[in-house]
Formats: C-alpha cells, structure tokens, sequence
C-alpha cells in the first residue's frame, strides 16, 4: 500500500512545479520587460552624453525577446523487508517443571520491518533569449530625433522638438537641453527629468526639468518611429534604384516577348 503512494506523490509535485515554472516565466517575463525599459533609457541618455561631448555614438534596437524556464524532475523509490526471529526459553530450578516452581522465561517476539524510501530531484534552468540589432543607414530615423532635441534652444509643449534641425549637430556650443555638473555639485531633485542624472567620466549629465515633455517625445519618437524624413540626395537614390528595377523588369518582358515570337 505504501508504494502505491509514489505515484500520487509524484503527480502531485509535478503539478506543484507546473505552477511553479508559470510564476517562474511570469516573473522572467516581469523582469525582462524591466530590464528592457532600463536599457533604453541608459541608452538614450549615453547616447545623448556621447553627442554633447562630439563623440560617435550608435542606436541598438531590442529584438526576439523570449524567456524560457525547462522543469526537471527525477523520483527514486527503495523498499524491502528485514525479519528478526527469536524463540522462547525457560529455565526451571532442579530440572523440574512443576505448579509453583521458580523459574526464568525469557521470550523475544518476532518482528519484521519494512524500510521505505524515496528521493525527488526537481531542477529548473532559465533560459533568456535577447537579439540586438544596431541601427544604420538611410532609414536610421532614429538620429534624426537625437539631433533635434540636441539642437532644441528652449523648452516647449508637445512636439515641440519637430520645429528645430535634424540634418545636423553643432558640438561646438552649450548645450541647453542636455547639462552636466561637476561631481562636487551634483543636481537636487527636481532640477532634473526622473531617472536622467547620469554619472560619466568626473560629471555629473542630466536633462533640465523644464525640458521634461521634450524628453518624453525623444523617447516616445525613438520607440514608435514615425515617417522617415528623407534628405533630397536620399529621396534621388530611392527614386534612381527604382528606376532601375522598372528598366530591368520592362527588358526581361521584352526578351520573354521575343523568345516567344
């Protein structure tokens, strides 16, 4: 009867680590999200530092993002049966047994025991995946936004950045919204955007409170990426390319037309 208990015992613990491995995922899950608003915005505000300081900098966008937990469980299960077994002796004064006769008895009774035994070995393994993808070219959108707000000159209401240049960056003046301090005189709360004071090199780089709905747009523009904006030689580079697929496609109707004549 007793082994009989194995087999519900095991289910059971297989459906506690189901409900586990759920929790486990979800929290992974949680965390992964976390982690990945936390890595834009130490981006954006690296990427900004980089600029105001005239320095190259990169756009890396998150890609397949998957969290995965793999549950293993492995059951051992040791039973048998020792027997020990005595006999029942007398001793008798004189060598006769006899109504009243003083005497030893000494008895052991039998006894058998049936050790039980069983071992469960839960594992889990944790897997995340995450693919990073630089961002390049023409229809890197994404720098056009970083140039505008380095270049805002005042703050403003909601897109308010879109009104300022993006084709370019001039390094070599002070930068109003982006600052930075001396790491002996740091920012109090409320001179600077939640989550924007950054410490790199010996300063201390923040974004001005009052450019807080700039920010905002920086990031949200960066995340939803609207329309391109195109530069005239990039619009003549798509519009060269394209006559040239159609010059491709009306020569190979021609020879299909021919070959069939």
């Amino acid at each position: 009867m007793k082994i009989s208990l194995i087999p519900g015992l095991f289910h059971t613990v297989s459906l506690f680590l189901a409900g586990c491995t759920y929790t486990a995922v979800h929290y992974d899950e949680d965390q992964l999200r976390l982690g990945m608003v936390e890595f834009y915005r130490s981006q954006i505000m690296d990427n900004l530092i980089r600029a105001s300081n005239g320095l190259p900098f990169v756009h890396v966008d998150l890609g397949n993002l998957q969290a995965a937990v793999q549950n293993k469980l492995a059951a051992s299960v040791g039973v048998g049966q020792t027997l020990n077994n005595t006999a029942t002796k007398q001793t008798t004064v004189g060598g006769t047994l006899a109504r009243g006769a003083v005497g030893v008895v000494t008895t052991a009774t039998q006894m058998a025991m049936r050790p039980f035994t069983a071992s469960l070995n839960p594992e889990r393994d944790n897997n995340i995946t995450i693919t990073e993808n630089p961002t390049f070219g023409d229809t890197a959108d994404v720098y056009q936004t970083y140039a505008q707000f380095l270049n805002m000159t005042e703050p403003g209401g909601p897109l308010s950045l879109r009104k300022y240049p993006w084709g370019y960056i001039n390094v070599c003046r002070q930068f109003k919204s982006i600052q930075s301090r001396d790491l002996g005189n740091p920012p109090k709360p409320g001179e600077y955007v939640e989550g924007t004071l950054t410490k790199w090199e010996n300063r201390y780089y923040f974004i001005p409170i009052e450019y807080k709905q700039a920010y905002f747009d920086l990031c949200f523009f960066l995340m939803a990426r609207p329309l391109v904006q195109t530069t005239p030689a990039s619009q003549q580079k798509a519009i060269l390319k394209q006559l040239q697929d159609n010059g491709s496609k009306i020569q190979q109707i021609q020879s299909q037309t021919l070959f069939n004549q």
